[in-house]
């Protein structure tokens, strides 16, 4: 069973209708017999998927972001989470083949899976501090298999990995080049039972991950609060960090320290805790100017200049983030539901 996203002009930014129709092929997935496994793809060539469709988000709730989220908007993320959770649970093999750009809401789409495969075209990021939000759609659990410090930096930074680093960065199960993918694809085709999906995959993808590169730097950069991370990333002269510096002064400083503490809490560590804890910090974030101010600058009028709550990681006070944590005044997401 193939599974191809298709908003190609829209870099296959996932909507609620591309959330249920893969529900549904799921659902599928698990009751016909003669299916085996998933393949998902991403259409136009472009991009597997560039996040979610977080201008239909900011829309719904610009105007009156004290009552956020409405109905509509929790039900997209509630809905959202319930597929993360799907294609992790899922009695039979889903393989993502990422063969172009994937962010945000394509990282919990294809990440989660039996196997998860990119080419050396694949481009990965975890950048929502630049929109005022936080890495979402089990994004905590997905960056805490990173090596050392390097998750964090990914999540706080919206830093980015190209190809290979991705799988070097334990974020994947392997590698293979693009010009393969449709040989992979044939044979898949052809599986007979679902170990017979994974032993085919496996067969043709590369698994071998080589250290990250200058981890014990990223190590030294990332100890410490959020105002110390930021203070060694600026001062150091490694380009990797350099660019990962760039990466946090573009974001909002709320959002950066939302994100170290999910990041640094402990908490998130299976995928369920992860989405739970996600969902509250969501709703909180959808509550704060910055998140309409970071979407507005880069979506609505692409000034890229957000005039945020707070003008620098140093003035962000620490009882903005007391009880971020904490249970919201909405039931938390329940993975046992069906929303």
């Amino acid at each position: 069973l193939e599974v191809t996203l298709d908003r190609p002009k829209a870099l296959n930014a996932i909507t609620i209708e591309m959330i249920d129709e893969i529900i549904f092929q799921l659902d599928r997935l698990q009751q016909e017999d003669h299916l085996v496994g998933m393949v998902l793809l991403g259409g136009g060539g472009k991009a597997f998927s560039a996040g979610g469709d977080v201008r239909a988000v900011y829309d719904d709730g610009h105007q009156n972001p004290h009552l956020a989220p409405s109905d509509q908007t929790a039900q997209f993320f509630l809905r959202e989470y319930q597929m993360n959770l799907a294609l992790h649970r899922s009695e039979k093999p889903v393989v993502s083949l990422v063969d172009g750009i994937v962010m945000g809401g394509g990282v919990g789409l294809s990440f989660h899976g039996a196997r998860a495969v990119v080419t050396e075209n694949a481009l990965f990021a975890m950048p929502e501090v630049a929109i005022g939000f936080v890495p979402d759609v089990g994004g905590t659990y997905a960056l805490s298999h990173c090596p050392g410090k390097l998750g964090l930096l990914l999540g706080v930074t919206g830093a980015r990995l190209k190809g290979r680093e991705i799988l070097d960065a334990q974020l994947v199960h392997g590698f293979i080049q693009s010009e393969h993918l449709d040989v992979l694809r044939e044979k898949l085709s052809r599986a007979t039972s679902p170990e017979n999906v994974l032993e085919i995959t496996d067969a043709h993808i590369d698994r071998e991950r080589r250290e990250f590169p200058d981890l014990s730097v990223i190590d030294q950069a990332c100890q410490g609060s959020m105002n110390d991370m930021a203070e060694a990333l600026k001062n150091s002269e490694h380009p990797f960090l350099q660019r990962a510096y760039a990466g946090l002064t573009r974001g909002s400083p709320l959002a950066c320290h939302v994100v170290h503490k999910q990041l640094t809490s402990g908490l998130g560590q299976n995928l369920i805790d992860a989405l739970r804890l996600e969902y509250r910090l969501v709703v909180r974030m959808l509550r704060k100017k910055d998140f309409y101010e970071g979407v507005h600058a880069v979506l609505v009028d692409r000034s890229h200049q957000p005039e945020w709550l707070y003008p620098s990681i140093s003035d962000v006070p620490e009882s903005e983030l007391s009880d971020i944590l904490e249970p919201i005044d909405l039931p938390d997401w329940d993975p046992d539901k069906r929303y």
